[in-house]
């Protein structure tokens, strides 16, 4: 018997040298080429589509690679102040143009640079007037346009808190984000003498842009505006602008509303608000939309307070942005509601229990005295149950309001 042949597992075939050269070296030339690759600068465009937004004007402070500029129709360039955390741009009167304008670089005579924000759909810019009232427009410019003022200009009217205006880079005509040389440019015009104040500017997206402006170290913004977007537009078609609701007493009226609302910005939420007139208080509730149709439920009046005979309320929807929902109950007086439907006046009929037994002796060509007595029976079952038993409530349905 042949015993079997050993075998070393230390042994390895042998390897032609040249070959083995010819692997180690692509293998070198391999890695190389990943870490050159790896630490090579990528474009602007490319090294940004991550970034969610970019800021050029912090405070008072310009980004790197940023400058300014100033000028008016009579060559005044001494109304751009510094105030510390904010720039102050004092408009001066009798002039019929000026414009305070964030150049990437110096500003220059051409061939100008430019910059690339291709990656970015929106503008923002956090500013506020001295008195409220004041009126400016904010543009682009490339590195190809003239210095004529044909450049798209969007106009806006500022109020005296801080507000975010966002402004869609699509509005801007004519202004390709891929070689924009003014970033950002305020524009003022007539004879009047204005004072802005503006703290951040900065691209990014239409939603990145406003939630970012919480995160900058500033005091916080007011309201966030995007600017060149059509105003939302609410209508009810139903009920028509005066209705009479006629209910039974003890029982809390209600009625179905349906409307329509348009051009509704992402994110913002449809409101059902009923008002009584005798009271400064307004009461809401969110509607849950599944298009630009909708249908709620309005009820009147609350379980332990129904509403008396010839109340009057005034019924309208409302939109407001996602920031800055409404309250459920809240004063009428102290909140502004800009985009809101026609207001629909409802008039209460309340039939008591006294109305529903002469109506039933009417029917039934009762003599008098036996009207008089189903009557007092209504009258007495009517006072019974205010006192002794709770109305009934039919309950607040989801996308209804009350008051």
């Amino acid at each position: 018997m042949v015993p079997p042949a050993k075998t070393n597992s230390n042994l390895t075939p042998p390897m032609n040298s040249r070959a083995s050269y010819r692997t180690i070296l692509a293998l070198v030339l391999s890695i190389s080429f990943a870490c050159f690759l790896h630490a090579a600068p990528l474009p602007d465009a490319a090294r940004a589509r991550d970034a969610q937004s970019v800021s050029i004007l912090n405070g008072s402070q310009l980004a790197s690679g940023f400058d300014m500029g100033v000028d008016s129709s009579g060559g005044r360039t001494d109304w751009l102040r510094n105030d510390g955390d904010c720039l102050r741009m004092t408009y001066p009167a009798d002039q019929s143009w000026g414009a305070v304008f964030i150049t990437v670089g110096k500003p220059t005579q051409p061939p100008r640079p430019s910059k690339d924000f291709s990656q970015f759909t929106a503008l923002s810019v956090e500013m506020k007037g001295a008195s409220g009232g004041e009126t400016l427009e904010v543009g682009l410019k490339t590195n190809q346009q003239a210095d004529d003022g044909s450049e798209t200009k969007l106009p806006i009217t500022l109020t005296p808190e801080w507000q975010t205006y966002v402004f869609p880079l699509s509005r801007f005509n004519g202004a390709q984000a891929t070689q924009l040389y003014v970033v950002a440019e305020f524009v003022f015009s007539g004879s009047k003498a204005q004072t802005v104040l503006v703290r951040k500017v900065q691209y990014g997206g239409t939603s990145e842009v406003s939630r970012s402006t919480d995160a900058s170290g500033l005091p916080p913004v007011a309201v966030s505006h995007e600017v060149g977007r059509p105003e939302p537009k609410v209508t009810i078609l139903y009920p028509g602008q005066l209705a009479e609701l006629t209910s039974k007493s003890g029982v809390r009226p209600s009625l179905l509303v349906r409307g329509t609302v348009d051009d509704l910005p992402p994110g913002s939420r449809l409101y059902l608000v009923v008002h009584p007139t005798t009271d400064s208080n307004a009461y809401a509730n969110e509607i849950l939309l599944t298009g630009r149709k909708w249908i709620s439920q309005a009820y009147f009046g609350e379980a332990g307070s129904l509403p008396a005979n010839d109340t009057l309320f005034e019924l309208f929807a409302t939109v407001r942005d996602r920031d800055h929902p409404l309250s459920s109950m809240f004063v009428v007086n102290n909140v502004s509601l800009p985009n809101s439907s026609a207001i629909v006046a409802v008039r209460m009929k309340i039939v008591t229990w006294s109305d529903r037994a002469s109506a039933f002796a009417r029917d039934f060509q009762l003599s008098g005295p036996l009207a008089a007595i189903f009557t007092a029976i209504g009258t007495v079952i009517g006072i019974l149950i205010k006192t002794k038993r709770r109305p009934k409530d039919g309950g607040a349905a989801q996308g209804g309001a009350s008051g």
